[in-house]
């Protein structure tokens, strides 16, 4: 996989500008009222005999569209607003209609987000492979300067994101990848350099989660995940510039199956200092 990593550091190049957001939240990137200056996409997908060897990819044959979506968003308080609904229907009181009402209010207004739709409809799998993957990935950057980082501990860090499919119901193997990104350096390429790289889910499924139909809130503390690229003491001589959060569903073909319906959508992308 790090062909997808080196594609992932080379889309830094354009990064958004939010003013700092007062308390614990370091960065905030809603879609409403702060909006990702830049997105990114990648797709990826193979397949292969039972022992992994001689791994055949048909990233050829797929192709994605990442844009900003105005309507399909996940308000900000959706998710904790229906688990107090839950609660309050298992005590058999009032409050619940109260609840439903905010929902129901927030479902009326539309509410956007970032999107990238995925066709997988090239893809022809030979008779005889024994395994096969696909992936489709959706970044978002947000500015980040050394005076919106109050600390150098992952520990005292943990990033949150709402996100769901449509056109498949479940990806069991999706990961999140994270990368602090300086400016670029005195390398052959003209694209910011990533300090640290930090990725909660393995390509065997260690530590992957799953994104289904429905928006969930997904949060990680920065110090679970693995560093695969610096190590987190790296980020104290760094000038940072930017923060990108890769958020990555994957599952097997038949999981997205063969066809142009496939969406990623994410949104209320934050990193909080605990």
């Amino acid at each position: 996989m790090l062909r997808l990593i080196g594609f992932s550091i080379a889309v830094f190049l354009c990064f958004g500008i939010m003013e700092h957001v007062s308390g614990q939240v370091i960065a905030d990137v809603e879609f409403d009222k702060n909006k990702a200056k830049y997105l990114s996409g990648y797709t990826f997908g193979g397949y292969g005999p039972a022992n992994g060897a001689n791994v055949k990819t048909f990233d050829e044959d797929l192709s994605f569209e990442v844009s900003d979506e105005k309507s399909a968003g996940c308000p900000a308080n959706m998710i904790a607003l229906q688990a107090e609904l839950k609660e309050a229907k298992a005590r058999q009181n009032d409050d619940h209609k109260a609840i439903q009402s905010k929902i129901d209010k927030l479902k009326k207004e539309p509410n956007a987000c970032a999107k990238i739709d995925f066709d997988t409809s090239a893809v022809k799998l030979p008779s005889d492979a024994t395994f096969d993957y696909m992936g489709v990935g959706l970044g978002v950057t947000f500015d980040l300067t050394d005076d919106k980082l109050p600390s150098h501990d992952m520990a005292d860090y943990e990033v949150s994101f709402d996100a769901r499919v449509a056109g498949t119901e479940s990806l069991s193997q999706s990961k999140v990848i994270i990368n602090f990104v300086t400016e670029d350096g005195d390398d052959e390429d003209k694209f910011g350099d990533v300090v640290l790289q930090l990725v909660r889910g393995e390509d065997d499924g260690t530590n992957a989660f799953t994104i289904n139909s429905e928006y969930k809130t997904f949060t990680f503390s920065l110090d679970s995940m693995i560093e695969k690229q610096g190590k987190a003491s790296d980020l104290k001589g760094a000038k940072l510039n930017a923060m990108t959060v890769n958020v990555q569903a994957q599952g097997n073909v038949s999981d997205f199956s063969t066809d142009k319906d496939n969406v990623l959508y994410v949104d209320n992308v934050r990193l909080v200092k605990k």
